[in-house]
């Protein structure tokens, strides 16, 4: 556990939101719940807390966009020997959104690939691409993945290139 997660107060954070579908909320508070870094904790982020969204890539399961994360990415920096940690955040950090298509034709749930990035996640916590959470856009009911932006590569090339030491 990282000495900046609080047991007591962090997890109290599963309280303070919803993405209005039940299903999504019970599932990220268990994730949540689970959680003992402050820096890896996910969120349900407000689609009107990313702007200039810009679309970069298109595969078979759906297309990826780069954003501006306007509240940011969760940071922990030790301020002295101690181990005392000032908890902050990047504000408007640079993320991917890998959206999550819906197929109707196969009843595809579109939150699989969520559900399975983050037990992944969990059972192979030293993964290098941090997860920060989901959100939906609210015009097109849609939902994304938050990603960390990786400038020189996908999320394909990660996996092919790690897909040994996640399975």
């Amino acid at each position: 556990m990282q000495p900046a997660w609080c047991l007591s107060c962090d997890p109290d954070m599963t309280t303070k939101w919803t993405s209005r579908n039940k299903d999504i909320d019970d599932f990220m508070k268990m994730f949540q719940l689970r959680n003992r870094n402050f820096e890896d904790a996910i969120e349900w982020i407000p689609f009107d807390r990313l702007s200039h969204i810009k679309k970069i890539g298109k595969g078979g399961f759906g297309s990826v966009y780069s954003a501006t994360w306007l509240d940011g990415i969760r940071k922990a920096e030790k301020i002295d020997s101690n181990n005392y940690y000032k908890k902050s955040r990047i504000l408007n950090s640079i993320v991917a959104l890998k959206a999550l298509t819906s197929s109707k034709e196969n009843n595809f749930d579109p939150l699989k690939e969520f559900k399975s990035l983050m037990t992944c996640k969990v059972q192979y916590y030293n993964t290098k691409l941090a997860i920060y959470g989901i959100t939906q856009n609210v015009e097109t009911k849609e939902y994304f993945i938050v990603f960390q932006y990786a400038n020189n590569g996908s999320l394909y090339k990660y996996l092919r290139n790690n897909f040994d030491r996640l399975t």
